[in-house]
């Protein structure tokens, strides 16, 4: 043990004082010649990974553009024909036969079939209301 403890004083002691002074290294101020300066290498870091933290990518940084004008999509006509209608002599019902885009139905006032409602009609036309749309049919022979 006094064997570590002498080699760690000598080591202590040899640092503080040194043996040899340090050489001298000064150059003279009229040697001196300045280094051309090297052009600067630029880079930029893209850090558009998973954040390991809260599991969410990056919000993207690009500018909003004007909302858009929306417009509504135009109504489609749809083939609608009056072919007849029959009245019920008892309880004064009327029943009207409606052709939609080819298929015949029979409808009263206020029923709606495949999106067309039937709001009125008599004996030569009918008016019909489907998709915001109103319009009076008449009867085809």
């Amino acid at each position: 043990m006094l064997a570590i403890w002498g080699i760690l004083g000598f080591r202590i002691l040899s640092a503080v004082n040194p043996k040899d002074p340090l050489p001298n290294t000064h150059t003279a101020i009229s040697d001196f010649r300045p280094t051309a300066p090297k052009a600067r290498d630029t880079f930029s870091i893209l850090a558009n990974y998973r954040d390991p933290f809260l599991g969410t990518l990056p919000k993207s940084k690009i500018k909003a553009s004007p909302p858009k004008k929306i417009t509504p999509a135009p109504v489609v006509k749809k083939n609608i024909s009056f072919t007849g209608h029959i009245r019920d002599q008892r309880s004064d019902q009327v029943i009207f036969f409606v052709n939609i885009e080819g298929q015949q139905h029979m409808m009263s006032l206020k029923d709606e079939v495949d999106g067309v409602r039937l709001l009125k009609g008599n004996e030569d036309q009918i008016t019909v209301l489907y998709e915001t749309r109103k319009e009076t049919i008449k009867r085809t022979p």
